[in-house]
């Protein structure tokens, strides 16, 4: 049989961050972490900051303006939080997302 689909649970929510973007552009983001029911108490955001500034800075302002685009990059943000927190995170919601 396959593998049972985690059950959502709470949600921690992160402080804002800035991150740089090409072209002397920045992004102001928030994250909130959707954690499973399998997930410990006391989940520390950092690792998922951490990825967020890796994943995002450098990309171009008008790229990100783009909501497939933008998707694409939360996507690929969801994955490797996931990963990294070994499946205790199943989603990530943008709570904040300004580009200047």
């Amino acid at each position: 049989s396959a593998p049972a689909k985690p059950q959502p649970g709470a949600v921690l929510k992160l402080d804002s961050i800035n991150v740089n973007l090409a072209d002397n552009h920045y992004l102001k983001i928030g994250l909130a972490l959707q954690t499973t029911t399998k997930a410990s108490a006391d989940i520390d955001g950092s690792r998922a900051l951490d990825i967020a500034i890796s994943e995002l800075s450098g990309q171009k302002m008008q790229h990100l303006a783009v909501p497939a685009k933008r998707e694409k990059a939360k996507s690929a943000l969801v994955k490797q939080v996931s990963q990294a927190y070994d499946g205790e995170i199943m989603d990530v919601y943008f709570t904040e997302f300004v580009m200047q």
